[in-house]
């Protein structure tokens, strides 16, 4: 059985090459990229998506253990990120002024997650929030 598998699977990959056209690639992009946000999200869908986003960021930005202070109108959101991301990375929640501010704003149902590091901004991202 496993033999069968290997002969497939290098039997696709052989033929694969024979299918590209001749000559060189196209230049530029090539497809266009998705609206990734385009679809509003539960609370607990947008969590989940920023969690994850921001715990990719924070694992490669920001040393364990850190400070960072939490700002904009939806803290409770903000907090639950960090909860969650702790999986990740283990950051210290902190209403007090630090080095690095993780501001969590909603408006008009755009949920939009900053960190920034003495002002300059590391990530970014928002999302579209289902309505009640």
């Amino acid at each position: 059985m496993r033999n069968q598998l290997l002969a497939t699977v290098f039997l696709l990959a052989a033929c694969g090459c024979e299918c590209l056209p001749e000559g060189d690639p196209p230049k530029g992009q090539i497809v266009q990229a998705g609206d990734t946000t385009a679809k509003p999200l539960s609370e607990e869908a947008a969590i989940n998506f920023m969690t994850t986003e921001f715990g990719m960021t924070a694992v490669a930005s920001v040393e364990p253990g850190s400070r960072v202070e939490i700002t904009g109108n939806a803290p409770r959101q903000a907090f639950e990120v960090m909860r969650r991301s702790a999986a990740f990375i283990r950051l210290v929640p902190s209403l007090e002024p630090e080095e690095w501010v993780l501001k969590s704003d909603i408006d008009g149902g755009v949920w939009s997650l900053e960190l920034a590091n003495s002002g300059k901004q590391v990530f970014f991202v928002n999302t579209k929030l289902q309505t009640p």
